[in-house]
């Protein structure tokens, strides 16, 4: 897995004066990685906490998140950030690479497989979330404030779960917004896979495809996100 970063040359006043960048409550100062967790209180269930790591780079540049875990049995994208993680170098990087490690703790501890054993929801039907709701729609809105919303661009990373064995490849979705599709078209082509599905023409509420509207890759459009979709076979390492 390759990633394509780009160095800008820049004063050392317009360095020293690069901020630190916040998710939860983890703070990476320019030119370093931070990591730690995103907490999700309790509520009407138990609490839960989201592993994270952020690369902030020395230069400025674009915020890109990768979001693995969201069903906590596909251990492929799991395992692919942890690889990734040493190739980050903050200190030659413009822009800010955010990992979300496991979005989805209670599945993945639990080995659960779509669904919570918590709540008995599936994470990527429960976005944007809820502050106030059931674990998965406040871990969907803890996503959401911290993550989604502070990136530039998503990378949301899937596998065949545990019931599956899936044929690498990477949606590109179709919004009718032409920014917003063309940021989608270049993501899916440079993750390098060799099938993409070009999705257009489902039903639709809202303007908004039925089956997407409670994903995590809608609540990014929906915020004029660059959104990728990229989906391992979950049985090769080298997914």
């Amino acid at each position: 897995m390759r990633i394509l970063v780009l160095i800008l040359l820049l004063p050392s006043s317009v360095l020293a004066q690069r901020e630190a960048f916040t998710v939860g409550t983890v703070v990476a100062q320019a030119g370093r990685v931070a990591s730690g967790t995103i907490e999700v209180p309790a509520g009407p269930d138990e609490g839960t906490q989201i592993p994270i790591s952020i690369f902030h780079g020395r230069n400025p540049g674009p915020v890109i998140a990768f979001v693995a875990g969201t069903h906590g049995y596909e251990y492929a994208p799991i395992l692919a950030l942890q690889t990734m993680r040493s190739r980050i170098d903050p200190q030659s990087l413009a822009g800010t690479v955010i990992f979300v490690h496991v979005a989805n703790m209670p599945s993945f501890l639990k080995r659960t497989v779509y669904y919570s054993p918590i709540d008995g929801k599936n994470l990527n039907r429960s976005f944007p979330g809820r502050k106030d709701g059931t674990s998965s729609e406040r871990i969907a809105h803890a996503l959401t404030t911290e993550i989604i919303a502070k990136s530039d661009y998503v990378i949301d990373i899937h596998c065949g779960d545990g019931n599956e064995s899936l044929r690498p490849y990477s949606y590109w979705i179709n919004t009718g917004n032409s920014r917003i599709d063309e940021a989608g078209r270049q993501l899916a082509l440079a993750f390098g896979l060799d099938h993409i599905v070009v999705d257009r023409g489902r039903p639709t509420r809202f303007g908004i495809p039925v089956e997407y509207r409670d994903h995590p890759r809608q609540t990014g459009i929906d915020r004029g996100i660059g959104v990728s979709w990229p989906v391992g076979s979950g049985i090769h390492p080298q997914d």
